[in-house]
């Protein structure tokens, strides 16, 4: 008896100093936050907010935004050779590349069916495909020379789309058709 009144107290007494310690790790850990924010208003004040004045970066990201809607955005596309380091010209498309990982729908939804508390879980495209959120690949419009038609091609390495084509000195020429 005498025993397990001593290992109630002991435990009684582990229990009171975690809490204690809990409480003290959360109160430095407030202490902290508190003091970070202070001395975050305090550069603040000192330096103060940029003066845009231009909001020439959110034009530019207007004008991306508006060209890559355009259907008849003519691009060329380009690869890097590992060998040479020069551009490597795989040929015409329309609009820029899409990356492998875009997803067509949010990749995640909140869970708020009550069995648990509200946690974002993954969700599948309407294919029933998850996208892998690090995929390499980048889906490109290629202009079919035979036919003249954009067909999507899926380019694993690394490319470059342009609205203009690239000097021809800076690319393989084994790569340029002869009209280039």
């Amino acid at each position: 008896m005498k025993k397990k009144i001593i290992s109630i107290l002991l435990l009684a007494g582990i229990s009171v100093s975690a809490i204690g310690f809990t409480g003290c790790q959360t109160s430095n850990d407030a202490q902290q936050s508190q003091k970070t924010q202070e001395i975050a208003k305090r550069a603040n004040d000192a330096v103060g907010t940029p003066a845009v004045t231009n909001f020439f970066e959110k034009k530019m990201l207007k004008r991306i935004i508006e060209d890559n809607d355009n259907p008849n955005l003519i691009t060329y596309v380009y690869t890097v050779s590992q060998v040479s380091g020069k551009f490597v010209y795989i040929g015409e498309a329309i609009g820029h590349g899409i990356p492998y990982s875009a997803s067509f729908t949010n990749p995640e939804y909140i869970n708020t069916d009550g069995s648990r508390s509200d946690v974002a879980l993954p969700q599948t495209d309407p294919n029933d495909i998850y996208k892998p959120s690090n995929a390499k690949g980048t889906w490109v419009m290629l202009i079919n020379q035979d036919t003249k038609k954009a067909t999507p091609v899926l380019m694993e390495p690394d490319i470059i789309t342009s609205q203009f084509k690239l000097r021809k000195e800076i690319c393989d020429p084994s790569s340029l058709p002869s009209n280039y």
